[in-house]
């Protein structure tokens, strides 16, 4: 990917902290966010090359954050939710591919994810 800088939003810091450090450690430039509108301001400034976005999030959740930008883009988009399964599901969004990781299960299955993007 040439352009390698990740958005990742999540209103929990300690879920940020961690991916901004698998992130780093393999070479992406890594900008974050810890809600949706201050994601949508970067999405629009920074221009990634992929989100990392949370699904629950106060004020503006992740599929309002995610229609947003699929507004303008169809860039990769890796959705994080604690709810359901212990699975990745694939979904077409307006025929775009978007993953839904329900846990953060290894940094090794998170990068493997992130790589098919």
């Amino acid at each position: 990917m040439a352009n390698n800088k990740v958005l990742i939003v999540d209103d929990d810091e300690h879920i940020v902290e961690l991916i901004k450090l698998y992130m780093d450690k393999e070479g992406f430039d890594t900008v974050t966010a810890n809600n949706g509108k201050k994601a949508v301001e970067l999405f629009k400034s920074e221009a990634p090359a992929i989100v990392i976005l949370d699904v629950m999030m106060p004020e503006m959740d992740g599929w309002q954050v995610c229609r947003e930008i699929r507004r303008v883009s169809n860039i990769p988009i890796i959705m994080l939710t604690a709810k359901g399964e212990h699975s990745i599901r694939c979904l077409v969004w307006n025929s775009v591919r978007t993953i839904i990781w329900l846990s953060l299960l290894s940094r090794k299955n998170f990068l493997q994810e992130l790589r098919l993007c």
